[in-house]
């Protein structure tokens, strides 16, 4: 979750948050979105795509295994049960 903003005086509230990945959290890190040309897109439908989030589901449920490792098993369950 990056925050829109903060460095340069936005504050640090739901409203200025944005789901992103590590890395692009990384490179936005002391920039605005306007200075990297970056842009804003709404919350896209969960019922036409789930980020691969269903892949996940099955690729561990087929290798339980998996879930020996603990950052694994958070994900998995923040999966099954959100």
């Amino acid at each position: 979750m990056l925050t829109i903003n903060m460095w340069f005086g936005g504050a640090d509230s739901e409203e200025n948050w944005a789901t992103t990945s590590m890395l692009h959290n990384s490179i936005k890190n002391n920039w605005t979105l306007e200075q990297l040309n970056w842009k804003l897109y709404a919350a896209g439908n969960y019922e036409e795509w789930d980020g691969l989030t269903g892949v996940f589901v099955e690729l561990v449920e087929k290798d339980e295994s998996l879930l020996d490792d603990t950052y694994i098993k958070k994900w998995y369950y923040l999966s099954k049960h959100t």
